[in-house]
């Protein structure tokens, strides 16, 4: 499960374990039940919830307890709208990579020392020495590192295509 991973990278290990946790169970769930379920203090369910909320993964339906006059949340996964979330994080993701393959494509040397890299301009600038160690700098060869990025913007590339038309297809 893709989005799994997405969420951890984006939020992390426990918001990982929230959104499983609410997926497994398939209703909603209050942030009270998954405080302790997940044996978690409920200010930070809620909190996790709200990050996950923000970004279209969760919502939320508010009810008014009629005993206490609290409102309580019940959350569920927003199932509507996550192909859509996914694909648009992708987007973000290419836009990224994209600029950063500009970035790779213009360094031309590296510090020895200091590792810091430069673009052809910046080290005629310096005279081909480091700026802050006084270290010559050395010709780098950023061709397989900008292959690799390349072969990743291909990819995402594809799956965006892909789910652009899955997403097409189940609205028609």
């Amino acid at each position: 499960m893709r989005i799994i991973e997405l969420i951890k990278e984006t939020f992390g290990e426990s918001a990982k374990v929230v959104f499983q946790e609410i997926y497994k169970l398939s209703r909603e769930v209050t942030d009270h039940e998954l405080a302790s379920t997940l044996n978690m203090r409920d200010s930070e369910i809620r909190k996790i919830l709200y990050q996950l909320a923000e970004e279209g993964y969760v919502s939320a339906r508010r009810v008014r307890d009629r005993e206490t006059n609290y409102y309580v949340y019940y959350w569920r996964i927003n199932t509507k709208d996550l192909p859509r979330i996914i694909l648009n994080r992708k987007k973000m993701i290419l836009q990224v990579l994209k600029k950063r393959i500009d970035h790779e494509r213009r360094i031309r040397y590296v510090c020895p020392r200091c590792k810091r890299e430069f673009t052809e301009e910046e080290a005629l600038e310096n005279e081909y020495i480091c700026p802050s160690c006084a270290e010559p700098l050395q010709n780098i060869d950023l061709s397989e590192r900008i292959y690799k990025l390349e072969e990743l913007i291909k990819k995402l590339e594809n799956e965006i295509i892909d789910e652009e038309k899955r997403i097409l297809s189940r609205s028609s």
